[in-house]
């Protein structure tokens, strides 16, 4: 496995994202404010944290962990007979499914051998709309670099 760089990664991951397809009307990598949002659903990811681990002694190799934010936005609408958390959940499980581990190897998404893995790890904030039918989600996916 190669070492890649930052922007390698982040490349990757985005692309891999976008195979969530029509799920999203917006994809970018330059995160915005809900109002900024024009065309929604909207999917954001901006990086926002990394760290290094080491396995043994200070000679080891290091391995760099990256922390991509991702932040969805919905307009759920005002309806009182709908609800919002229906195309939130359904856009959840959209990203889940791009970030599915391939056929040829069915334990890791690894973005084309490019890292030994990226997921979605931790909490995800969710805010449905339910007042206001401004709704979204945030979480992190997690990218271990070799």
């Amino acid at each position: 496995m190669i070492s890649p760089t930052r922007e390698q990664v982040a490349v990757a991951l985005f692309a891999q994202l976008q195979t969530a397809g029509s799920a999203f009307v917006t994809y970018s990598r330059r995160p915005a404010l809900w109002p900024n949002t024009v065309a929604l659903p909207a999917l954001y990811m901006g990086q926002t944290s990394e760290g290094l681990t080491y396995s043994g002694d200070n000679t080891a190799l290091y391995k760099n962990v990256l922390y991509f934010q991702i932040t969805i936005y919905i307009n759920a609408g005002l309806d009182p007979n709908t609800n919002p958390d229906t195309p939130l959940n359904n856009l959840l499980d959209a990203i889940d499914a791009a970030l599915a581990p391939p056929p040829t190897n069915p334990t890791e998404q690894t973005l084309g051998d490019l890292v030994s893995y990226a997921r979605r790890e931790g909490d995800v904030i969710r805010a449905p709309g339910y007042l206001d039918g401004q709704g979204g989600a945030f979480f992190k996916i997690k990218v271990l670099v070799p």
